[in-house]
């Protein structure tokens, strides 16, 4: 598994797979929630979104090209 941070958001991205999951205050990711983990495009909360720098956005767009931040947006 290989995790990108998202600083701006406190999450991180799995890079293989798109799953999003949150990162502890101390910059440790809990395993037991592995399991809560969830697709970055079923986020269904505009403001974890608009929270996002523009470095994660490209982030998260590189990874689940071709659909991009404001694609998702639309579908909300």
């Amino acid at each position: 598994m290989s995790l990108v941070n998202l600083d701006s958001v406190g999450s991180a991205i799995n890079s293989n797979n798109g799953l999003v999951v949150s990162v502890m205050a101390d910059g440790s990711i809990d395993l037991e929630e592995l399991s809560d983990a969830c697709f970055v495009g079923d986020i269904e909360n505009p403001e974890w979104f608009e929270a996002l720098s523009q470095e994660d956005k490209d982030t998260i767009e590189d990874i689940i090209f071709p659909t991009t931040i404001e694609d998702i947006l639309s579908m909300l």
